[in-house]
């Protein structure tokens, strides 16, 4: 190996790894690369984002500053004067990556699969697009002119796997985590490939088997869990430890290849179980009198939900993931009329996005915001004493609280004015939020669990984080 092409700085992404599977790999001798790190390196808890979500995480880790000064909350927000939800790109960023700036001061760049990066930047060497490139034929590599190089030599650029909730059986998941491993095996080949080409300076790639493994497998792994699956746990339980010990394999081949780096491992986020409870937060708005739903379901928006759920649970996945690449602004349109068309927005004070897990958040209907606002700025301190009443008066089945935040507490820069006024704090695993307009309750619990389909795994505040290297402290946790 030639040292002039050795990075100087290697920066690994693991998407939600967790301690909690590390420590439990390093004790079974599973993860060697990962324990000689922490041997002989700095190690500790990476602290995320609020919420914890891969969008906002990846994105302030990636520009140093927080979501009110880069503008992404989330995967999703409203423009102004609309309630329509629209998906977000890392085209959407405010601030300057630490590529871009590194780029400008001469050094040689490449990053591979980073999420919340397309379009990807005009960076000094290269960039792979990651999680929000929209396809395999879209452009999500720079240059472009490397795009068909890359598949001439190793057959495909791997994209993450999206919509995952169909491995209804256990040929789909088998198949899936098959590709899991294969594709992160290939990443790293690309890597080598490419860093050796373009005599790289610092040099970032993100593995995403992790999150996506977790997600979907946690019951299998946890036996705490709520909905802990023994019978599925004899063949799965070892599916989580089997992509990080793939993921650990890989990182072992990069400290052989590149000895004289200094490596950063970095997680967006952690990973914890999900709760059996459900929080229904629009129905909370509505017995508190902030919210009202129109008196009846309109036969197109019935129409439109059912046929959001008919599709998302039957539709293989690579067919979904295809039609919300091939139609972004119809998908945004479509979730929009499923989820939120049965608020009646002239009678409404605040509104939920309760339709994603990791999206619990509301937002004050203010009139200068929304096209139907009714709540004026002078206003707003009121209703948001009458949103946190509400809140405060929840009490899951264990006697836990729920906590939230406000925007103005967490987010500082001016885009802050785009983010949702009160943020709950899912992560903590006393709840999910899932939508359920027309009833009475406001939490309940899950009825069933359906494999395959339902999340598991949820994500935790803590992440990880480990720098090694000839001039790092050693065995040092922080």
């Amino acid at each position: 190996m030639n040292k002039k092409r050795a990075p100087k700085i290697i920066i690994l992404g693991i998407d939600g790894a967790t301690w909690k599977v590390i420590q439990k790999g390093i004790e079974k001798g599973m993860l060697p690369n990962l324990k000689k790190m922490t041997d002989e390196g700095l190690w500790g808890d990476l602290i995320s984002t609020i919420p914890p979500v891969t969008a906002p995480a990846w994105t302030s880790l990636i520009t140093g500053v927080n979501p009110g000064k880069h503008g992404i909350f989330d995967f999703m927000y409203h423009p102004y004067n609309s309630y329509e939800i629209k998906y977000l790109s890392g085209g959407y960023r405010k601030s300057k990556t630490i590529w871009s700036i590194l780029s400008a001061n001469q050094k040689n760049i490449g990053t591979l699969n980073i999420p919340m990066t397309y379009p990807p930047e005009k960076i000094s060497k290269f960039m792979i697009a990651g999680l929000d490139a929209p396809g395999e034929d879209s452009n999500f590599v720079y240059p472009p002119s490397i795009k068909q190089e890359l598949i001439e030599k190793f057959g495909e650029i791997p994209l993450d796997i999206h919509q995952l909730a169909h491995m209804k059986s256990d040929e789909i998941r088998d198949l899936v985590l098959k590709k899991l491993k294969r594709q992160e095996k290939l990443r790293t080949e690309i890597s080598f490939y490419l860093i050796e080409k373009y005599h790289i300076d610092v040099f970032m790639l993100v593995f995403n088997a992790t999150d996506q493994v977790q997600h979907h497998f946690w019951h299998y792994f946890d036996k705490e869990h709520d909905f802990f699956d023994a019978k599925g746990s004899e063949k799965y339980e070892s599916s989580i430890m089997e992509i990080y010990k793939i993921i650990d394999e890989c990182i072992g081949r990069f400290l052989n290849r590149f000895p004289d780096s200094t490596f950063i491992l970095v997680s967006d986020h952690g990973f914890k179980a999900t709760s059996k409870n459900r929080l229904h937060l629009n129905n909370l708005l509505a017995e508190a009198g902030l919210l009202t739903f129109k008196k009846t379901k309109t036969v197109y928006s019935t129409m439109v939900k059912y046929l959001y759920d008919k599709l998302r649970t039957s539709l293989p996945a690579h067919l979904k993931y295809k039609l919300a690449s091939i139609f972004p602004k119809i998908r945004s349109k479509f979730e929009s009329q499923a989820f939120l068309s049965n608020i009646d927005w002239e009678k409404t004070y605040a509104f939920a996005w309760d339709f994603s897990p990791t999206s619990a958040s509301i937002f004050v209907n203010l009139s200068h915001r929304f096209p139907k606002g009714i709540v004026s700025k002078e206003d707003r301190t009121h209703i948001i004493k009458k949103i946190t009443d509400a809140l405060d008066s929840i009490r899951f089945s264990n006697g836990q609280k729920l906590l939230y935040y406000f925007k103005e507490d967490i987010y500082k820069g001016e885009h802050t004015q785009i983010a949702p006024d009160i943020i709950l704090d899912w992560w903590n695993g006393s709840f999910l939020v899932t939508p359920a307009p027309f009833k009475k309750d406001f939490i309940t619990l899950a009825p069933d669990f359906r494999p395959g389909e339902d999340w598991s795994g949820i994500h935790d505040q803590k992440g990880i984080f480990v720098i090694y290297g000839e001039n790092i402290i050693e065995n040092k946790k922080l």
